[in-house]
């Protein structure tokens, strides 16, 4: 499928099966990390599978999803183009990645916080 392609199915479905996550993604990540009882998701976007090719790229947060009526919906409008993969539930570091100090700064390191 070319990119223009995919970014108009893409922007299609997620207006018809996902309006109010963009609204919430916010909230929803916060309250997935502080609370563990809100229920996983599922996110569009475009994977590259090749020169020129492109699919739907579905992330899922929970295995379970992957049988979910909503994903089969999705993969059949994208007549199958369709790239799923568990990406998982977003975690804090308990051990606080960027102490101690991290020269050169790595991925995920504040450089807002002096200690």
């Amino acid at each position: 499928m070319n990119l223009d392609s995919v970014l108009e199915l893409k922007a299609i479905l997620s207006a018809e099966f996902m309006p109010r996550a963009a609204e919430s993604i916010w909230t929803r990540m916060y309250a997935r990390v502080m609370h563990s009882n809100v229920p996983p998701s599922i996110g569009l976007g475009v994977a590259p599978r090749g020169e020129g090719d492109y699919a739907l790229a579905v992330r899922i947060q929970d295995p379970a999803l992957e049988k979910n009526p909503l994903v089969e919906q999705l993969s059949q409008r994208a007549k199958g183009e369709v790239d799923i993969r568990v990406v998982g539930l977003p975690r804090i570091s308990e051990s606080g990645a960027c102490h101690p100090p991290q020269r050169p700064v790595g991925i995920g390191c504040s450089t807002g916080h002096v200690h």
